[in-house]
């Protein structure tokens, strides 16, 4: 339009433009530029308002229905339609010749674009954070899950993405802290100086992340069994391939009991099997995927005659395994939050030994008047108070016992100072003479 006026030198005039897509007609044709760069088709919205204001005839716009010839005769439709559905199947035609090719054409009036891998960046702020963060990300995904650098290829970003956003903002969290190990699990809690042992409250085990999930203490068998059956019954909703269904039910109690039990085999399933234990049964559970599971899923729905979808299968399937995974998360807090299990006994045993050690180092420190009071009861009545009881206590001894020992060093130090300056004086005295 722009190039034919400016050809014929067109200065006057009014054209009414046609579009079956509102939204883009609506943002073509708005007063002020998209607010973000992040906006659909931000550089093409853009070209049209630049060469919209350069052309100096009045412009109209006008939204048509598209694919009205479906369910009307041609003969029936307006002309307006008529020229809408010839001008989609030229489109149709276009992007398939411009898809084969290079670039091979300029865009008159499009701002700058951004390519990366000469692949266009379409929403600019997204684009960029992956490009930048993608490589450092992999990297350490690589070293913390020990995942092949090849099996990143053919993981489903996508649909982890969108299993992601589905979420609630708390489940979101889990999954995120989880995946990292850096949960309030022993080995951190330890860590944090939060707790006196990393055990497990189930097994007493040390505990990491991991151990959530294998952990058989207690009755966390009967939840895991639970959790499996729920994730079998909703796969088998959903239809799914009952070949696909044994396999993942298999693989991760494989993993869990490390146990073998035999997979079934197909063709389909041999692809799947093979990336899947290469990324991991446990990274199963996190929601490291295989694009492949979507695959086969969509080929059974195929021959099956069912209209669903594998895209949304898997998406399903992955917030199920998230939900088996926060399962066993809970269960491990409610043993945790009882009154008597493994980390609340051994924190006693604990407890106990450092006001043995530290009424011990009192009964031979000098103390002030003011802090009289830690050796007011003797150890074996000590041991009998409440918890709350002793927790006060042992705070007030160890800020005493540092304060003593910061004392004690700075007295060391004023006399190393006193020493030093005798032993030079002296030596400079035997000098003069």
């Amino acid at each position: 339009m722009y190039s034919l006026c400016k050809y014929f030198k067109i200065t006057e005039g009014s054209i009414e433009l046609g579009c079956n897509g509102l939204s883009a007609l609506t943002q073509a044709f708005m007063q002020y530029a998209p607010h973000s760069v992040d906006c659909p088709s931000y550089d093409l919205i853009m070209a049209i308002q630049n060469l919209r204001h350069k052309t100096g005839i009045s412009l109209t716009h006008k939204y048509v229905a598209g694919h009205q010839d479906d369910h009307k005769e041609w003969s029936r439709l307006t002309r307006v339609a008529q020229v809408n559905v010839q001008a989609d199947i030229l489109v149709k035609q276009h992007l398939r010749y411009a898809k084969a090719r290079p670039q091979h054409y300029v865009i008159l009036g499009k701002p700058w674009s951004v390519y990366f891998n000469n692949k266009k960046l379409l929403e600019l702020t997204k684009g960029m954070y992956k490009c930048v963060h993608s490589p450092e990300a992999l990297d350490y995904w690589q070293k913390s899950k020990q995942i092949p650098p090849e099996a990143f290829d053919y993981i489903h970003w996508e649909a982890i993405g969108q299993a992601m956003t589905g979420l609630e903002r708390l489940r979101q969290h889990y999954v995120a802290k989880h995946n990292l190990g850096m949960s309030g699990v022993g080995k951190w809690m330890k860590r944090w100086k939060e707790r006196d042992t990393d055990a497990c409250p189930r097994c007493g085990m040390s505990e990491d992340a991991t151990h959530v999930l294998s952990c058989q203490g207690g009755n966390a068998n009967e939840y895991w069994e639970q959790s499996i059956c729920a994730l079998s019954s909703w796969m088998h909703s959903v239809l799914t391939d009952p070949d696909i269904n044994k396999a993942i039910i298999t693989g991760l109690n494989n993993w869990r009991f490390k146990t073998m039990h035999p997979f079934p085999i197909t063709p389909c399933l041999k692809v799947c099997l093979d990336q899947q234990q290469d990324i991991g049964w446990e990274g199963l559970l996190e929601g490291w995927i295989p694009f492949e599971w979507e695959v086969a899923q969509q080929k059974y729905y195929s021959a099956i005659s069912s209209q669903r979808s594998g895209k949304r299968w898997i998406v399903g399937l992955l917030r199920q395994l998230w939900t088996v995974s926060h399962t066993m998360w809970d269960h491990r807090n409610q043993v945790l939050h009882e009154k008597t299990n493994v980390v609340s006994t051994r924190q006693q045993q604990q407890r106990d030994l450092n006001i043995k050690r530290l009424f011990h180092r009192l009964l031979i420190t000098t103390l002030d008047p003011c802090d009289k009071f830690l050796l007011n009861y003797d150890l074996k009545t000590l041991l009998t108070k409440s918890i709350t009881f002793k927790e006060g206590w042992l705070r007030s001894a160890k800020a005493l016992m540092k304060h003593d020992t910061v004392k004690s060093r700075s007295s060391l130090r004023q006399i190393r100072r006193i020493r030093n300056n005798m032993r030079n004086w002296l030596q400079t005295g035997t000098n003069v003479k």
